[in-house]
């Protein structure tokens, strides 16, 4: 260029210096980039699939998208000067390239068909213009002589000779030729002077010519003589290369223009790249150039930088300029102060100062790039080329800053300023930068911000807590989206955040590879050297200080690791935002991804140091009594890195063992240690620094290795007996030790011997060090994490607890058998026990995540989950029932399934509903459900077998009733409630579940009559039978049209072969018969006469259970046999030896052991017979015993009975069957002995077991009467519309109407002492009682009010049944008699505490807490609109019985009822959830004006007491026990007062606004309740059976005081 193409020195720019747009692109000229660049940001779009991409990479390596393309010259270009543009752009391809022409081209991927030359590709004149035509002929084609051979192979397509005339040879043709045919770069200096002098030679140098004139050496030459005549140029006041620049306002200046700093910096650039140093040249003048830096620098230093993008576009240009001055300048500074030249002068800390501000000043306008799209500003998109080369510019003087900074030393306040500069670009906002177009320079930008704060860290270790610590304190910074945050790719393909590789980095920057050793080492130690004394003591002397240096740089590496940890502890004790939590746990996450892979070996210290602190927080809390703020995160992060650690963790052998032999040690080293050392040698990444880092940390580990072994041969010499060949193991490992570390120093010297070895490089080198890593620090963390894990189990937090589930289950995921260690095991079942709902339901949901993959664990895990079934939290049960289900289905263990479905089937008395429906659904799905699909398929395949599945689900249900007799009923009641009668639950699978019903009773006969006998133990077979025909039984029991006539022939051997008494078997198929035999019509009479004779026969051995349903059965047979009079004459029979005995009876006479049991046998025979048989038509039978002549036969034998019942002996047995025979024949209840036989049973005669018989026939009595009401009048009996007349019942003679008064007249008689027999610790006497008073309800037999106490009283029964069949009770009584109830219910509540309190220990009282909840569930379900309100106030007003006064002067146990009974009501009534405001303001009102009296009585009684201590008197210990419990109470109330105002959210306003008036509708509102209440009365402690303390007592009433 010359000085013509210059602006003139004088002239000033300004926004708008030339009028003239041909001269105004000429000045711009200066900062345009040449053509050729735009392939950088344009790459070819026509590559097809199969070409080599490596043909073609674009500059700098990075793959950018396709974007338009933009003007290269400012604004777009008008149609006007089109021309122009034109004949420029054919200019510039005219002239010669001089730094092009030495470029070579790679071969092509194509093979092409044999020929001279390439053809020019031939397109249609119409479609290219003039102008491209002009392109294409200056376009100079790429012949053979061009190409090289490249590095490496490239897959080459071979084209054949039959494609030649084919699209595809044209293709191949156009694509090549594009390919050869790139436009020359423009030249550099490109002006209109040069092409001037284009023409002015006349001809055209040859490429031969251009390659001598760019010949290495003369390039050198040239490069120094520019650069001197550069220096000369700073000499001169009026040099040609200086431009006047306005910088603010009036103030210009003149400065080196672009060109000369972009001349300076390339030929001093270029003399330092091939390793020449800067020409000689004096001091004076590298100072001068020094100032004139300083000079440019000052000047620009008020220059605004923000109209580097503004909106006018020529200012923004020479913004552009400007900035481009700044940083050449100082790229030059840097260049020569890096080359090595030493010199004080030279050395400016104050320009440094302020090329620092400007950096920072223009990176306030670069900082707004990171978030910029293309849409934002036109401008800035029309100067994109220009930003990135500017953004280029600044990267690259970042990097000559780092270099500078790791050659020299400089102040702290440089390093700093320099720390806050890089965090600005590494923290910049760029949650859009995938949109940016500028995205790969800014991303470049940041690669050198880190690399600088590396070199700080490598240079001043000191400061890496800082940087650390600045990182983390601009977490807020990144996003938290892992598609935004992790741009950053790895060579292994991970996609990681910025800031965690710079966290490695850091912490891989610390490695011993820049300790200089001295030369006489290298000397010594290297090949040929001797070996002797006085050089080996050197060589160890040298050792000894690379080791320390070594243990120095080991401990900043540690340093770094815990700073990070510390770092990250101060981060999660803040309160954390969610986004930094998940940049933290991001962090943790990335360095897990990369702990597999030896090149960031790094990542195991960092995590080691973590892992560290985490499970330190977590172990503190442990021990403190509040709740951390960090504890949750902490969990999360130790459950992260502890679940990596259980998926690596495997069994291995130690690999540095004090007992290895030489050649295992080179085994070890080899396979191991030098196969990573060689891989990340070949790699080389030196940005990670990993190949020199896990150097160092072998070299360390060796090392302490060699010590360990070194103190063990001390030991061994020591103990005389051990030494011999183990101290010479111990020398020879040493030896070998020692040598491999003098081997690997070696390559600090680049020897590498020590991979002289065979290394196996087909090895898989992860493997290798996943070896090496179990071997380090972080998997001893392990052990510590498990601990703390059932620790945290045992903890008495509930948080805590739940964080430890929630980590054990990330544990489980990797490794499932975490959960059957011994200690987890056990903590698990201890857990699930806890009354915690919330800890409990994570706990199964732990076990379910694992059982649910891993089947083989349901038999060690099954019997914690399935009493989960019973869990007093209804979210677990629900949750454990849809567990145990999965488990009942996928595992075929009996017990397994038999222990589930009892839980299962438990459920039928659950208080919730819902629980119920799902439990019964769940025992339809497996037990009955399943057959039926399973009968669908054995049709459509016939090698299903259908049996097979019958038979284990009726092997589980019997296994089932094993377990306990009451689980019969409940199966009894599941078949009649669940699945045979219509329900919701059974709606539409009715036909399904009776024909499984059907499947079972039918391969169980068939099992049982064909298969049983196969079993070779008879006794084994006999249970066997025994409990398939209870099973049976049952099914006939609940539908008899279950069993055939043909299946019940089948059973006839079991009736008259192998009828053994007193076995299942016996009694069973008796009952089967009795039941089967009304039912079934066309029996032979060989079959009746069979079984006939076999029950006559053995009528005197069956016991009384079994003569029930022996009687009955022949009563039927002998009915359908035409001979009742045999059964009446067996029956005459046993009343003549019955009547011998009768005398004796009376004379109270005493009996053996032998005639009381004969006498009882002969009683129960009695009694069946008169219960099931009508002797009637045989009277004649029994005249010769006395029958009078208008006398029953059943009056005879109850006549007969009579006389036994005086006797205690028989009482029991005559009583039971006497009422027995009342309730077949009701008329002779009437009789008056038969009365006063039952009015000595209720009132004189304490035997329990007696009434809870006499009230169990009683209660069958009144439902045979029900049922044959229903039998004789249907169901729509009691209908208005029904106007059918029963005449017997008009006229009074109907047996209906004298059976419906016995049944009133007996319940009016007994019904108090039954009620009162209720209540009673007897739970199985309880459960006859709450059934009599359900029959007696539902027949409308007695007065509502007097049941309702005892009703209610009963639904707070221990028993599960009990309570549920009195709710039912209670639900029916507010159905039917809700307006003559409601006023019982103030007694009912007293009563119903008082029974539980009589029947349960102090701390069983008050665990129940649903009382009160599932009363009002009732009262809203089936009391009228406002019902609910006055229930409240009902409940609430029985609070009164707190009478401080009163009850300090009545009798202690009265004192303590009324205590207990408030504490029991508030707990209660808190778990209530009220629906309105008014409910909870008449609660609120009735306990504040309760306590307005009662409290400050009690502080008044409770201050006087305390006076007479003071003045020593003794207070009475029964007034100190009526104190305590009355301030607990007390307490209790307040607290249940406060917890109703917060948790309904009741305001003060309000509260007086309900006190003022009451009545207002505006009180009909809505409330909702907290979901955690605020009730807490845990200090309260009222099953406390000790008085309190003095200062327990002093706390409480200061409680009160307070809360008052």
């Amino acid at each position: 260029m010359t000085s013509k193409d210059l602006p003139n020195k004088n002239h000033v720019s300004t926004a708008v210096p030339f009028k003239s747009p041909s001269r105004e692109r000429e000045n711009e000229k200066e900062t345009q980039p040449p053509l050729s660049s735009a392939i950088a940001l344009h790459p070819f779009d026509y590559l097809i699939p199969t070409q080599g991409l490596s043909s073609f990479s674009v500059p700098f390596g990075i793959s950018h998208p396709y974007e338009p393309v933009v003007s290269l010259f400012g604004e777009a270009t008008s149609l006007e000067n089109a021309d122009a543009l034109q004949s420029e752009i054919l200019d510039v391809l005219r002239a010669p390239a001089e730094e092009l022409s030495y470029i070579s081209f790679k071969k092509p991927a194509f093979r092409l068909a044999p020929s001279d030359e390439v053809e020019p590709v031939e397109e249609p004149e119409s479609t290219l213009t003039q102008f491209e035509k002009q392109i294409m002929e200056l376009t100079e084609e790429v012949t053979k002589q061009d190409y090289i051979k490249p590095n490496y192979k490239v897959k080459r397509v071979k084209l054949g000779q039959t494609f030649k005339e084919t699209a595809l040879e044209k293709l191949e043709k156009t694509i090549i030729s594009r390919e050869t045919n790139h436009t020359r770069k423009r030249d550099s200096d490109d002006s209109g002077a040069g092409r001037k002098r284009l023409k002015s030679e006349g001809s055209e140098l040859t490429k031969s010519e251009m390659r001598n004139i760019f010949d290495s050496k003369k390039l050198r030459h040239d490069s120094k003589s520019e650069f001197k005549m550069l220096l000369s140029e700073l000499a001169c006041t009026e040099s040609h290369f200086k431009v006047v620049y306005n910088i603010s306002g009036e103030y210009t200046i003149s400065l080196f223009s672009v060109n000369f700093w972009t001349k300076m910096k390339n030929s001093l650039s270029f003399l330092l790249q091939t390793h020449e140093e800067i020409p000689d040249t004096n001091i004076k003048v590298l100072v001068q150039l020094e100032d004139e830096i300083q000079r440019t620098l000052a000047a620009l230093n008020s220059y605004d930088w923000n109209a580097l993008f503004g909106n006018n576009h020529n200012r923004s240009l020479k913004s552009f300029q400007l900035a481009s001055i700044l940083i050449l300048s100082s790229d030059t500074l840097l260049l020569v102060l890096n080359s090595g030249v030493k010199d004080k002068h030279l050395f400016k800390e104050s320009l440094f100062a302020l090329l620092f501000e400007l950096l920072h000043n223009i990176q306030e306008s670069v900082l707004p790039l990171f978030g910029w799209q293309q849409t934002t500003s036109s401008n800035l998109c029309v100067l994109t080329t220009q930003t990135s080369k500017l953004i280029k510019e600044q990267s690259k003087l970042i990097e000559l800053i780092g270099i500078f900074l790791s050659k020299t030393t400089v102040g702290d306040s440089l390093i700093t300023h320099m720390e806050y500069f890089a965090f600005q670009y590494i923290f910049a906002d760029a949650t859009e930068l995938e949109k940016n177009q500028l995205a790969p320079d800014l991303e470049e930008l940041r690669r050198c911000s880190s690399d600088v704060l590396l070199t700080i860290s490598r240079k001043h270790p000191e400061q890496s807590q800082f940087i650390v610590n600045e990182m983390f304190a601009n977490l807020d910074n990144i996003s938290q989206l892992k598609s935004k945050s992790r741009k950053y790719r790895l060579s292994k393909g991970i996609s990681v955040q910025h800031i965690t590789i710079l966290l490695l980095r850091l912490v891989q920057a610390m490695d011993c590879s820049d300790y200089s050793f001295e030369e006489e080492y290298w000397r010594m130690t290297g090949s040929g050297s001797s070996s002797r004394y006085s050089q080996n003591k050197v060589v160890t002397e040298i050792t000894n200080k690379f080791f320390n240096y070594l243990s120095k740089k080991i401990k900043y590496s540690n340093g770094i690791c815990n700073q990070i940890a510390v770092a990250i502890v101060t981060r999660i004790s803040m309160a954390l935002n969610a986004n930094a939590k998940k940049v933290i746990l991001g962090i943790i996450s990335d360095l897990l991804d990369m702990l597999a892979y030896p090149e960031y070996s790094a990542s195991e210290q960092i995590l080691n140091s973590i892992m560290i602190s985490m499970i330190y927080i977590c172990e503190n809390n442990l021990k403190e009594k509040g709740q951390s703020t960090s504890l949750t995160m902490a969990f999360d992060i130790a459950g992260m890195i502890g679940s990596r650690l259980i998926s690596i963790r495997k069994d291995y052998a130690q690999l540095f063992s004090v007992n290895l032999s030489v050649k295992e040690f080179r085994q070890m080293n080899r396979e191991y240690f030098l196969e990573v050392l060689k891989s990340l040698k070949t790699q080389n990444i030196s940005q990670d620094n990993s190949f020199y880092f896990f150097y160092t940390q072998y070299l360390f580990t060796l090392k302490a290795f060699c010590t360990l072994i070194e103190e063990e041969e001390r030991k061994i010499t020591a103990d005389s007996l051990e030494s011999g060949n183990k101290d010479a193991q111990f020398k020879n490992l040493i030896k070998e030790v020692k040598k491999v570390i003098r081997s690997l120093i070696q390559l600090l010297n680049d020897n590498p011997t020590i991979f002289k070895y065979n290394l196996d490089h087909e090895q898989d080198i992860l493997a290798n060090y996943q070896v090496i890593l179990l071997n380090q620090n972080l998997i001893k963390q392990y052990n510590p994490f498990i601990a703390l894990i059932t620790k945290s189990l045992t903890g008495i937090k509930v948080k805590q607890r739940s964080l430890a589930i929630k980590c054990l289950s990330l544990l489980s995921d990797k490794d499932p058998t975490i959960i059957q260690l011994p200690a987890v095991k056990k903590i698990i079942d201890i857990r699930l026990r806890e009354s915690y709902a919330s800890v409990c339901s994570s706990i199964l949901d732990l076990l379910a995540k694992v059982l649910y993959s891993h089947h083989e664990l349901i038999s060690d895990f099954y019997q914690m989950i399935a009493p989960m079934i019973s869990n007093k939290s209804v979210s677990v049960r629900k949750k454990a029932i849809g567990i145990c289900t999965y488990l009942y289905k996928n595992d075929i263990d009996v017990k397994v399934r038999s222990t589930i479905s009892e839980k299962l089937l438990k459920r039928l008395d659950d208080e919730d509903d819902t629980v119920t429906y799902e439990a019964c659904e769940a025992l339809l799905s497996v037990w009955f459900i399943s057959i039926s699909d399973r009968y669908e398929e054995a049709q459509e395949n016939l090698a299903i077998s259908l049996k097979t599945e019958v038979l284990a689900t009726t092997g589980v249900i019997v296994q089932v009733f094993n377990k306990g007799d009451r689980n019969w009923e409940y199966f009894e009641r599941f078949l009649k409630e669940k699945v045979l009668h219509p329900n919701e639950l059974n709606e539409g699978m009715e036909d399904e579940l009776r024909n499984s019903l059907s499947l079972m009773a039918e391969f169980v006969l068939e099992y049982i009559t064909e298969d049983a006998i196969m079993i070779t133990n008879y006794d084994d077979m006999r249970q066997k039978i025994g409990e398939l025909m209870r099973f049976l039984a049952i099914v006939v029991k609940c539908d008899s049209s279950s069993i055939s006539q043909d299946q019940l022939l089948a059973l006839q051997p079991f009736l008259t072969e192998d009828l053994k008494t007193g076995s299942n078997l016996c009694y069973y198929t008796l009952q089967i018969f009795r039941i089967a035999l009304p039912n079934v019509t066309n029996l032979n009479a060989r079959f009746i006469n069979d079984c006939e004779t076999v029950i006559m026969s053995k009528l005197g051995r069956f016991n009384s259970k079994e003569l029930e349903e022996a009687v009955a059965s022949l009563w039927t047979l002998s009915k359908r046999n035409s001979k009742t009079k045999m059964v009446a004459s067996a029956c005459a029979s046993t009343l003549k030896l019955l009547r011998v005995h009768i005398l004796s009876v009376n004379s109270k006479n005493s009996f053996n052991q032998n005639i009381i049991s004969k006498l009882r046998r002969l009683i129960y025979l009695i009694g069946c017979f008169g219960k099931e048989c009508n002797f009637e038509k045989d009277k004649s039978v029994f005249e010769s015993l006395g029958l009078k002549e208008k006398e029953t036969v059943i009056s005879l034998l109850v006549r007969h009975l009579l006389p036994f019942s005086k006797r205690i002996e028989f009482r029991r047995s005559s009583v039971r069957n006497i009422v027995g025979i009342c309730a077949a024949h009701p008329r002779i209840f009437m009789n008056p002995r038969i009365l006063s036989m039952l009015d000595s049973t209720f009132n004189k005669w304490d035997d329990k077991n007696l009434k809870t018989a006499v009230i169990e026939q009683m209660d069958q009595f009144l439902e045979r009467q029900d049922r044959e009401a229903l039998e004789r009048n249907g169901l729509d009996a009691k209908k208005s519309d029904n106007t059918t007349l029963d005449i017997a019942a008009f006229h009074g003679r109907g047996n209906q109407q004298i059976n419906d008064g016995i049944c009133t007249s007996l319940v009016q008689r007994y019904l108090r002492q039954i009620l009162d027999f209720a209540l009673n610790k007897d739970q199985q006497g309880t459960l006859v009682c709450i059934n009599f008073i359900r029959s007696v309800t539902r027949l409308g037999l007695a007065n509502p009010k007097p049941i309702l106490p005892t009703v209610l009283s009963l639904e707070l029964s221990p028993d599960a049944h009990i309570r549920y069949i009195a709710c039912h009770v209670h639900e029916y009584l507010s159905e039917k008699y809700e307006s003559f109830i409601e006023t019982s219910y103030s007694k009912a509540l007293y009563v119903a505490v008082g029974y539980r309190r009589s029947i349960m220990s102090s701390k069983e009282f008050y665990v129940n807490e649903t009382f009160l909840k599932q009363l009002m569930k009732i009262v809203r379900m089936w009391g009228p609109k406002g019902k609910s309100v006055r229930m409240v106030d009902m409940i609430t007003n029985t609070l009164s019985i707190i009478q401080v006064d009163s009850l300090l002067d009545q009798h202690i146990e009265k004192t303590l009822f009324a205590a207990d009974y408030s504490v029991f009501i508030a707990k209660n009534f808190n778990n209530i959830v009220l629906e309105s405001q008014e409910e909870v303001l008449v609660a609120i009102s009735n306990i504040s004006q309760l306590l307005s009296s009662q409290v400050s009585d009690l502080l008044g009684e409770a201050d006087d007491d305390a006076d007479e201590a003071l003045e020593g008197i003794t207070v009475d210990h029964e007034r100190q026990v009526k104190i305590d419990a009355l301030l607990s109470c007390l307490l209790a109330l307040v607290r249940l007062r406060d917890a109703l105002i917060t948790d309904y959210s009741i305001s003060n306003d309000l509260m007086m606004k309900y006190q003022e008036n009451n009545k207002l509708s505006d009180f009909k509102t809505a409330v909702s309740k907290a979901e955690k209440s605020s009730f807490d009365i845990s200090d309260v402690n009222m099953g406390k059976e000790e008085n309190f303390t003095r200062e327990e007592r002093a706390n409480l009433l200061e409680c009160l005081r307070e809360e008052i």
